[in-house]
C-alpha cells in the first residue's frame, strides 16, 4: 500500500499508467527467478517488447535485470558460470526484445537522451523531491529506519545497495517515485518472507480486514475529496 501510494504524484493522465502492467510483471518475474535460483523465464522478453513500445522507462527494466545478474552470479549458489550464461542470454534477449520498435536500435538510447535535455529542469516531476511534501515517502523512510534499526529484515548487501539507489534517484527526481514504489516492495519481499517465516508470523483475519477497511476509506474519501487540477499556462 506504501509502495503504490508513492506514485500518487505522478498518477496522471499520461503513457507512463498504461506502462505500469509491464513494470510489475518485469519486476515480479525477475524477483521470482532470484528467489528460486534460475534464469528469468523467456516470455518476459515478450513483455519488455511491449513495454518499449509503450514508454521509455522500460530501460530501468533493463538496468533492474542487469543488477539482478550481478546478484544471481555473485550468489551463484549452483554455480556462476551457469547463473552467467543463463543472465547474459535473458539479457540479450530481452535487449533484442526492446528493439522491436519503429525505432529499433535507436529506441534504446531515447531515455538518455530524454533525461539529458535541459527543459526537464522545468517540469515538476523531474525536480527533486522533498520528503516535507510528500507525506507517502516520509512513511516508508520512518519504516525502514524501523525495520532496519530493529533488525526485522535482514537483506542481502547488493539489494540494499539496489534500494539505496533507487531512493538517492527519488531524492533527484519527484518521477522516480513510482519507480521506488513498485521495485523496492518486490525487492525487500523475499527478505521480509523470511522475517516471517522466523516469527512464524500468522496474519489474523481481523488484520485483514482492518488493512481492507483502510483502503477502502482512502479511497472514498480520495472520491469525495478529487484533488483540484492546477491550472494551466496558455499562450498570450
Amino acid at each position: 500500500v506504501l509502495g503504490v501510494s508513492l506514485g500518487f504524484p505522478t498518477m496522471l493522465a499520461r503513457p507512463h499508467q498504461i506502462a505500469l502492467p509491464c513494470l510489475e510483471l518485469w519486476t515480479a518475474g525477475l524477483v521470482w527467478a532470484r528467489a528460486r535460483n534460475r534464469a528469468p523465464p523467456a516470455w518476459l522478453a515478450a513483455v519488455m517488447a511491449l513495454w518499449a513500445n509503450l514508454h521509455g522507462g522500460f530501460l530501468a527494466g533493463l538496468a533492474l535485470g542487469a543488477a539482478l545478474a550481478v546478484e544471481a552470479v555473485w550468489q551463484g549458489a549452483s554455480g556462476r558460470g551457469r547463473a552467467a550464461r543463463d543472465w547474459v542470454a535473458f539479457l540479450v534477449l530481452s535487449v533484442l526484445a526492446a528493439c522491436l520498435t519503429p525505432q529499433g536500435p535507436a529506441g534504446l538510447l531515447f531515455p538518455l537522451h530524454l533525461t539529458g535535455m535541459p527543459a526537464l529542469a522545468f517540469i515538476p516531476e523531474w525536480q527533486p523531491s522533498r520528503v516535507s511534501d510528500l507525506l507517502p515517502l516520509e512513511m516508508v523512510l520512518l519504516l525502514a529506519l524501523y525495520l532496519g534499526l530493529t533488525g526485522r529484515v535482514r537483506l542481502p548487501s547488493w539489494r540494499v545497495l539496489l534500494v539505496l539507489a533507487l531512493l538517492g534517484e527519488t531524492f533527484a527526481h519527484v518521477r522516480y517515485l513510482q519507480l521506488l514504489g513498485i521495485f523496492s516492495p518486490q525487492l525487500l519481499a523475499p527478505a521480509r518472507a523470511d522475517a516471517m517465516a522466523r516469527a512464524r508470523a500468522r496474519v489474523s483475519p481481523a488484520g485483514t480486514m482492518l488493512a481492507v477497511a483502510a483502503g477502502l476509506a482512502a479511497l472514498l474519501g480520495r472520491l469525495a475529496l478529487p484533488a483540484a487540477a492546477p491550472p494551466t499556462a496558455t499562450a498570450a
